[in-house]
């Protein structure tokens, strides 16, 4: 039996979309399974037998390691390398740790397997599954907006270094100049996060003098009325996971615009790439943008589902 282990509702909406996701999926196609909270692991661990398949839905989360010690077979997905090194001072050894103690560890691309075999070369290569990453549609479509705006501009992502926002600070002082709009979505489980970095602070204080606007939502249906009022909305991760706001932006009806690098390469047509740090091209994106992508196969629930059924040998 496969035993879900789920993340608390306060836990990034992101996270929680993702959950819920695979448990639809695990319920409309009839597989044994149960759902099990973070607060009740401890005590269910030593219950469970070599027969169970625990499935947790964040890799770095550091029950992984602890629950890989005991009878039960362990998997996770893996949604970035950066997840795990931001909780961990020692970074590659943690990762290959990680990978290592668990049966198997799901990715959501060919790259973010590369990206971890490279790192942990000694680490069995059968163990980092590529399953694609599961996103149902109907989560944010019910929320969407009947006004677009064509000249509203998103962005969603975290506001820190990682993620380029020098790119975005840049961007809103050229957009605005040419009498665009430019907004940072952002949650607000996310902002507390955003006040303790100071380096995002003073990023975003002087993108914000640049004419970008910060729009802080408070629960999912602003979060996602307001990305799809936007013409465009643009991310700027080159290292980090899959930046999933893309995938929303496309059941919206916002048109996504993103570097043609990391895992998203995998998830958007080349049209709806651009060259990183290439600002003139994303301009010229932007002023004619191409229309709003199809969701790949490799985001269907029902595909990934199988995958990790397939994996953990309980179809």
């Amino acid at each position: 039996m496969i035993l879900l282990v789920t993340f608390p509702d306060e836990t990034d909406l992101q996270l929680q979309a993702y959950q819920e996701a695979v448990h639809t999926s695990l319920s409309e196609r009839n597989v044994s399974f149960r759902s099990i909270p973070m607060a009740n692991l401890r005590e269910t661990v030593p219950r469970l037998k070599e027969s169970d398949a625990l499935l947790f839905p964040d890799a770095a989360h550091p029950l992984v390691l602890a629950t890989a010690k005991g009878p039960a077979r362990v998997y996770a997905h893996l949604h970035s390398l950066q997840s795990i090194q931001r909780q961990k001072p020692h970074r590659q050894a943690d990762i290959c740790r990680v990978v290592s103690g668990c049966d198997a560890v799901f990715v959501s691309s060919d790259w973010d397997r590369e990206m971890v075999t490279r790192q942990c070369p000694k680490v069995h290569q059968d163990r980092v599954i590529v399953s694609g990453y599961p996103f149902d549609p109907s989560s944010a479509e019910k929320y969407r907006s009947k006004c677009t705006d064509s000249n509203l501009v998103i962005f969603a992502q975290k506001f820190c270094a990682d993620n380029l926002n020098v790119l975005e600070t840049s961007l809103a002082e050229f957009l605005t100049e040419r009498s665009y709009r430019v907004q940072h979505i952002s949650r607000i489980q996310t902002l507390a996060e955003l006040w303790r970095d100071r380096e995002a602070r003073i990023l975003l204080r002087e993108a914000r003098l640049r004419g970008l606007q910060l729009v802080v939502c408070t629960d999912k249906a602003e979060y996602f009325e307001r990305i799809s009022r936007g013409a465009i909305l643009i991310s700027s991760w080159i290292n980090g996971g899959l930046p999933v706001e893309t995938l929303e932006s496309s059941a919206l009806g916002t048109t996504p615009l993103a570097p043609r690098r990391g895992p998203i390469a995998e998830f958007l047509p080349r049209q709806n790439l651009y060259p990183p740090y290439n600002l003139g091209k994303l301009s010229d994106m932007i002023t004619s943008p191409p229309p709003v992508p199809q969701l790949p196969k490799m985001s269907d629930p029902a595909r990934v589902v199988d995958i990790y059924c397939q994996t953990m040998e309980v179809c």
